[in-house]
């Protein structure tokens, strides 16, 4: 039941990030929701319905976006497995370490995306892309900490394996 909620609230991001983010932008970026469902996903729940997720992330957002089709749902997809093999290697402790991770997916993200613009014939300038790139990985970073917060005081993730440290617990 918990695979279907989180199934629903990816959807529901989806549609928050084609309209309602839009508002909340920060110099004119906002945070990348479905990567967070993406990365929460490949952390929390078993390999399969990650797959599943990260699946439905990437064609939700390539439906909402003008980017090329399908290169969310290839990267989502890249993300997903990339992730859920380093789970099984790197100990992920805490949720601000979870948060860091984050930043890196989303920069790295962002730069691939960048470079496939490149190829295409897009140009973009580089202190354009670097503040777009830098401001937009802060900015998910620090909505799947509270994420991972919210999501787990309602009890969405089928586990929270998370150690607190003392001075998290309360945000």
């Amino acid at each position: 039941m918990k695979n279907f909620i989180f199934l629903f609230f990816i959807f529901v991001a989806g549609l928050a990030q084609a309209s309602i983010l839009n508002y909340l932008g920060l110099f004119g970026v906002k945070p990348d929701i479905l990567l967070c469902c993406v990365i929460l996903a490949s952390v929390f729940f078993n390999r399969k319905w990650a797959f599943v997720f990260s699946l439905s992330a990437g064609l939700i957002k390539d439906i909402f976006s003008l980017e090329i089709f399908g290169l969310s749902l290839f990267l989502f997809y890249g993300w997903n497995y990339l992730i859920v093999t380093l789970s099984k290697r790197i100990s992920i402790d805490d949720s601000l370490v979870l948060s860091v991770f984050g930043f890196a997916v989303v920069f790295f993200n962002d730069i691939i995306i960048r470079f496939v613009y490149l190829s295409s014939g897009r140009d973009i300038p580089l202190g354009v892309f670097f503040r777009i790139t830098l401001i937009e990985s802060v900015y998910t970073s620090l909505v799947l900490f509270l994420l991972i917060k919210i999501l787990n005081y309602f009890k969405i993730f089928p586990s929270y394996p998370f150690k607190e440290r003392s001075f998290l617990t309360g945000f």
